[in-house]
């Protein structure tokens, strides 16, 4: 429990010894000790449900679950993908991101997705978890009007029939690149072949039961500073 105490900032101080190598007109780059910044935010407002049901959009945010799925209402088909973005302004700019791990928790006792009984379900439930390139905002986002996500870096979750199966996924790639490029817009997750009747359902940050299990990103970088 106390590993969510600290949900924005810096996790541990930057303490340590560092080690100073005079050259002659030459820049010496000394480093800190690892810092690791917790990133697990209560009620989010960069969380949704990118819900599309037979020819329309039912996008929601605030949901208690973060849905990956294809499922029927009413034997109308529809498919969810969840985008969810976490603050970096923690990490500086010229931070070396040692590692990055992206902590989603099955929900227990899914309500509104899924078959209403497990987290998982169907027989081809695999997800990827793919680095998104476009802004987005909420309200604005939809089904017809997504943000784009490129594959580079992508993170592939194979298929599970356990009805529960907690992930903590490395994502050091992506987010090497959301600080390097100065784009943050955060993680799409999707099921990796959106057929009707699969399903990996999530808690969120919404939840008012399981808040310990929210979305956690933790990130370990290092602090180059240069001495003259």
């Amino acid at each position: 429990m106390k590993l969510f105490l600290l949900i924005t900032g810096l996790a541990m101080s930057l303490a340590g010894t560092l080690a100073i190598i005079p050259t002659a007109r030459k820049t010496t780059v000394a480093s800190q000790k690892d810092t690791t910044v917790i990133l697990a935010p209560l009620k989010s407002t960069s969380e949704v449900n990118i819900i599309g049901i037979g020819r329309r959009d039912d996008t929601r945010k605030d949901n208690p679950d973060i849905a990956v799925e294809a499922w029927t209402q009413n034997d109308v088909p529809y498919t969810v993908r969840g985008a969810i973005k976490f603050d970096l302004d923690a990490i500086p700019e010229n931070a070396v991101i040692k590692s990055a791990r992206l902590y989603l928790y099955s929900h227990p006792s899914p309500t509104l997705n899924g078959n209403l009984e497990t987290a998982n379900a169907g027989n081809n439930n695999g997800i990827v978890v793919q680095r998104i390139t476009d802004d987005w905002q909420i309200p604005g986002i939809s089904w017809f009007n997504q943000p784009r996500a490129t594959r580079k870096g992508e993170v592939r979750v194979p298929h599970t029939s356990a009805p529960e199966l907690d992930l903590e996924l490395n994502v050091t790639e992506q987010v090497r690149a959301m600080i390097a490029e100065k784009k943050n817009y955060g993680f799409m997750i999707r099921l990796q072949k959106e057929r009707i009747y699969n399903s990996r359902i999530f808690v969120s940050s919404h939840s008012p039961v399981y808040p310990e299990k929210r979305p956690k990103l933790e990130v370990v970088y290092e602090k180059e500073l240069a001495v003259q």
